[in-house]
């Protein structure tokens, strides 16, 4: 891969629009049309995911680290 000293034109510069992280106070549409803050989605999303015990998660673990050494 070649490296470029090329540098960008004053137009080029004053084209660009900064990238900004979303506000959690803005609102999202649902589907049924209802306005939410993004956070709630957020939310429910955490809420929705399954609970893993202990023992799930060493298992997943070891079956992780089994997998590695099989492949070598």
């Amino acid at each position: 891969m070649s490296s470029s000293n090329r540098s960008f034109t004053p137009e080029e510069l004053s084209a660009l629009t900064p990238w900004r992280l979303p506000s959690l106070d803005d609102l999202e549409e649902t589907a049924e049309g209802e306005a939410v803050p993004c956070l709630t989605s957020v939310e429910a999303e955490i809420e929705a995911a399954p609970r893993l015990t202990v023992e799930e998660i060493e298992a997943m673990q070891r079956q992780a680290r089994d997998e590695a050494a099989a492949q070598g």
